[in-house]
């Protein structure tokens, strides 16, 4: 990414990570020191990557058996590369007709991928798919690609697309598509058990980091 970003999108940015941490990649003894008598409490967090760095085959030798075998009940889904607004509609349109009980993303969520999505600064960063059975929308992602890594920003599956492992499919397609690219695709780490496990039947390999909460 070139430029440097004015402040309406660091705005954008900062909103996207809401939660006010500080993320340190350093060892604790490295970490700054703070002053001021505030209570500090650091929490290990894993992080998720992937390296891209090998071919597609060599990728699905890291696959779990049951995110293979899930393949099976996506046979008949595409993958799309979206345009913003193509993209949002698709999403609404998904959001309206599922009943999701598993996770929703709030209006504030939904306000600031849409946000991302179509801002000028981040347009030749942003990646941002559809997983489709014909004509209906059951995933949509959204990606960015950053300092030589692609961020997994945002997914919404609806109650057909978590049936049929539409995000499976999306990443079968994803990583065939990147593999052999010298990057690393960033799960951006969950602590949600479920979550977590997801990611690490797809290859993802734990990285340790340090949150400082004040």
């Amino acid at each position: 990414m070139n430029g440097e970003p004015d402040s309406e999108h660091w705005h954008i940015w900062l909103e996207f990570l809401k939660e006010k941490t500080i993320n340190c990649q350093w060892p604790t003894e490295f970490l700054p020191e703070f002053t001021g008598g505030e209570l500090i409490k650091i929490e290990n967090k894993t992080n998720q990557i992937l390296s891209l760095d090998s071919d597609f085959e060599s990728l699905m030798v890291n696959w779990k058996s049951n995110r293979k075998s899930a393949l099976n009940k996506s046979k008949r889904l595409t993958v799309s590369i979206q345009n913003d607004l193509d993209f949002m509609i698709g999403l609404r349109k998904s959001l309206s007709y599922s009943e999701n009980k598993r996770w929703k993303p709030t209006e504030k969520e939904i306000h600031i991928a849409g946000k991302i999505s179509d801002s000028d600064f981040f347009k030749h960063s942003i990646y941002r798919y559809a997983v489709l059975e014909n004509d209906q929308i059951l995933n949509s992602v959204l990606l960015l690609k950053w300092n030589g890594r692609i961020h997994y920003l945002f997914s919404f599956s609806s109650d057909e697309g978590f049936k049929k492992e539409a995000l499976s499919r999306f990443f079968y397609c994803f990583l065939e598509s990147q593999s052999n690219q010298k990057t690393i695709f960033d799960f951006e780490g969950s602590s949600i058990p479920g979550i977590s496990s997801f990611f690490s039947s797809l290859g993802g390999v734990s990285e340790n980091y340090f949150v400082l909460k004040i």
